[in-house]
Protein backbone atom coordinates (compact mmCIF):
# COMPACT_ATOMS: atom_id res chain seq x y z
CA UNK A 1 0.00 0.00 0.00
CA UNK A 2 1.35 3.42 -0.94
CA UNK A 3 1.72 6.12 1.66
CA UNK A 4 0.76 9.45 0.14
CA UNK A 5 1.03 12.84 1.82
CA UNK A 6 0.36 16.33 0.46
CA UNK A 7 3.11 18.94 0.36
CA UNK A 8 2.25 21.64 2.89
CA UNK A 9 3.25 25.26 3.14
CA UNK A 10 5.71 26.19 5.87
CA UNK A 11 3.88 27.47 8.94
CA UNK A 12 5.48 29.97 11.29
CA UNK A 13 4.36 30.88 14.76
CA UNK A 14 3.79 34.63 15.07
CA UNK A 15 6.14 36.31 17.53
CA UNK A 16 4.55 37.75 20.64
CA UNK A 17 2.07 36.80 23.34
CA UNK A 18 -0.05 33.67 22.96
CA UNK A 19 -2.74 31.87 24.91
CA UNK A 20 -2.02 28.13 25.07
CA UNK A 21 -2.91 24.84 26.72
CA UNK A 22 -0.33 22.30 27.87
CA UNK A 23 -1.17 19.13 25.92
CA UNK A 24 1.58 16.68 26.86
CA UNK A 25 4.90 16.16 28.58
CA UNK A 26 7.94 14.46 27.05
CA UNK A 27 11.36 13.45 28.29
CA UNK A 28 14.81 13.43 26.66
CA UNK A 29 17.85 11.72 28.13
CA UNK A 30 20.55 12.55 25.53
CA UNK A 31 22.76 14.51 25.77
CA UNK A 32 21.21 15.73 29.06
CA UNK A 33 18.06 14.92 31.02
CA UNK A 34 15.34 17.34 29.86
CA UNK A 35 11.59 17.61 30.22
CA UNK A 36 9.69 18.86 27.16
CA UNK A 37 6.44 20.73 27.73
CA UNK A 38 4.18 20.92 24.65
CA UNK A 39 1.82 23.86 24.22
CA UNK A 40 -1.09 24.07 21.77
CA UNK A 41 -1.47 27.71 20.79
CA UNK A 42 -4.78 29.44 20.10
CA UNK A 43 -4.23 29.03 16.33
CA UNK A 44 -3.74 25.25 16.68
CA UNK A 45 0.04 25.28 16.23
CA UNK A 46 2.19 23.44 18.76
CA UNK A 47 5.43 24.63 20.37
CA UNK A 48 7.81 22.75 22.65
CA UNK A 49 9.65 24.17 25.64
CA UNK A 50 12.54 22.10 27.02
CA UNK A 51 13.77 22.52 30.58
CA UNK A 52 16.35 20.62 32.66
CA UNK A 53 14.74 17.76 34.60
CA UNK A 54 15.20 19.22 38.07
CA UNK A 55 12.64 20.67 40.44
CA UNK A 56 13.41 23.30 43.07
CA UNK A 57 12.26 26.85 43.74
CA UNK A 58 15.07 28.16 41.50
CA UNK A 59 14.85 25.83 38.46
CA UNK A 60 12.79 26.68 35.36
CA UNK A 61 10.63 23.58 35.87
CA UNK A 62 10.08 24.40 39.54
CA UNK A 63 9.09 27.98 38.69
CA UNK A 64 6.55 26.77 36.10
CA UNK A 65 5.05 24.30 38.57
CA UNK A 66 4.78 27.02 41.24
CA UNK A 67 3.19 29.51 38.80
CA UNK A 68 0.57 26.88 37.98
CA UNK A 69 -0.27 26.34 41.64
CA UNK A 70 1.91 23.37 42.64
CA UNK A 71 3.43 23.61 46.12
CA UNK A 72 7.06 22.53 46.18
CA UNK A 73 8.14 20.50 49.20
CA UNK A 74 11.65 19.04 49.35
CA UNK A 75 11.51 15.25 48.89
CA UNK A 76 8.05 15.26 47.32
CA UNK A 77 7.70 13.40 44.01
CA UNK A 78 5.54 15.28 41.48
CA UNK A 79 3.60 13.66 38.62
CA UNK A 80 4.27 16.23 35.89
CA UNK A 81 1.51 15.03 33.55
CA UNK A 82 -1.10 15.16 36.31
CA UNK A 83 -0.07 18.65 37.40
CA UNK A 84 0.62 20.28 34.01
CA UNK A 85 -1.44 18.70 31.22
CA UNK A 86 -4.62 20.65 30.52
CA UNK A 87 -3.48 23.88 32.19
CA UNK A 88 -4.18 27.09 30.30
CA UNK A 89 -1.28 29.54 30.15
CA UNK A 90 -0.05 32.64 28.39
CA UNK A 91 3.46 32.73 26.97
CA UNK A 92 5.70 34.75 24.67
CA UNK A 93 7.47 33.41 21.58
CA UNK A 94 10.27 34.71 19.40
CA UNK A 95 11.46 33.22 16.12
CA UNK A 96 15.07 32.11 15.79
CA UNK A 97 16.92 31.29 12.58
CA UNK A 98 19.03 28.16 12.88
CA UNK A 99 20.94 26.02 10.40
CA UNK A 100 17.84 23.76 10.26
CA UNK A 101 15.43 26.65 9.56
CA UNK A 102 13.33 29.16 11.49
CA UNK A 103 11.79 27.95 14.73
CA UNK A 104 9.57 29.47 17.41
CA UNK A 105 11.17 29.63 20.85
CA UNK A 106 9.26 30.10 24.09
CA UNK A 107 10.81 33.00 25.97
CA UNK A 108 12.21 31.97 29.37
CA UNK A 109 10.15 33.21 32.32
CA UNK A 110 7.24 34.22 30.04
CA UNK A 111 4.92 31.34 31.01
CA UNK A 112 2.07 32.59 33.21
CA UNK A 113 -1.14 30.97 34.43
CA UNK A 114 -4.25 32.17 32.63
CA UNK A 115 -6.78 29.99 34.40
CA UNK A 116 -10.35 31.17 33.97
CA UNK A 117 -12.65 29.74 36.67
CA UNK A 118 -10.42 26.69 37.05
CA UNK A 119 -10.59 25.37 33.46
CA UNK A 120 -8.41 22.33 32.93
CA UNK A 121 -8.45 21.17 29.32
CA UNK A 122 -7.84 17.51 28.46
CA UNK A 123 -6.90 16.15 25.02
CA UNK A 124 -9.72 14.22 23.33
CA UNK A 125 -9.46 11.38 20.77
CA UNK A 126 -10.56 13.75 17.99
CA UNK A 127 -7.63 16.09 18.75
CA UNK A 128 -9.74 18.76 20.46
CA UNK A 129 -9.19 20.01 24.01
CA UNK A 130 -12.21 19.86 26.30
CA UNK A 131 -12.83 21.04 29.86
CA UNK A 132 -14.95 19.13 32.37
CA UNK A 133 -17.41 22.06 32.25
CA UNK A 134 -18.00 21.34 28.54
CA UNK A 135 -16.08 24.25 27.02
CA UNK A 136 -13.80 23.43 24.10
CA UNK A 137 -10.41 25.15 23.65
CA UNK A 138 -10.31 27.47 20.66
CA UNK A 139 -14.07 27.65 20.13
Amino acid sequence: MAIELPVEEIKEVAEGKHEAVITRIGERIEPYHYIDIYFKLEDGMEVRYGVPAAISEKTRLGKILAILGQKLSVGEVIDLEKVLVGKKVSLMTINEDTEKGKFAKVVDDSIKSSVVHGHVYRPQLDGSLKCECGSVWGK
